[in-house]
């Protein structure tokens, strides 16, 4: 084999080399955004899973065994959205039972921390909290994961209409 063939052969195994090697980076890099999607989905899942439980309780303590007799003034106030003396999950009974909760919940992911967090919001502009109660609040589901690159949020409005 001559110096020229030699050369050309040591080449065209580096080019064949780099190529193996970038086409094994595509694969890898495929399936880590495949398995991020899958366990995104999971993560949606489990958040919307905490909302729709909400959905089904009334918008606040006062509104519970009827009608508050001064809306919004009469709900809950700001400072003291939680759940109440005696109440715990998940025999809740309105949305704001909800605040500062936090759980280990576990998926077929595996485990991971949920945390919800309540507050009022301006009716006009759901993404400002609000100081004082109004007709709006906003529920926020954050689920971890050492799975997630980033914890997940996931953002519900509640309003109270009256009648």
């Amino acid at each position: 084999m001559s110096t020229g063939e030699m050369l050309f052969l040591i080449c065209a195994m580096a080019l064949l080399s780099t190529l193996i090697l970038s086409v094994n980076t595509s694969l890898f890099q495929a399936n880590d955004f495949a398995s991020e999607g899958t366990i995104g989905m999971y993560a949606v899942s489990v958040a919307q899973q905490y909302v729709e439980m909400a959905r089904q309780l009334k918008y606040d303590e006062t509104t519970v065994s009827g009608y508050p007799s001064n809306p919004p003034a009469g709900f809950t106030m700001a400072g003291r959205l939680g759940k109440d003396t005696g109440e715990s999950y998940p025999d809740f009974d309105d949305v704001d039972d909800f605040n500062n909760f936090a759980l280990r919940d576990s998926t077929s992911f595996g485990k991971c921390a949920v945390s919800i967090d309540v507050a009022y919001v301006n009716e006009n502009d759901p993404t400002q909290t609000a100081q004082g109660q109004t007709y709006a609040k906003r529920m926020t589901v954050t689920v971890s994961s050492p799975f997630l690159r980033a914890p997940l949020r996931l953002s519900h409005v509640f309003t109270y209409f009256e009648k």
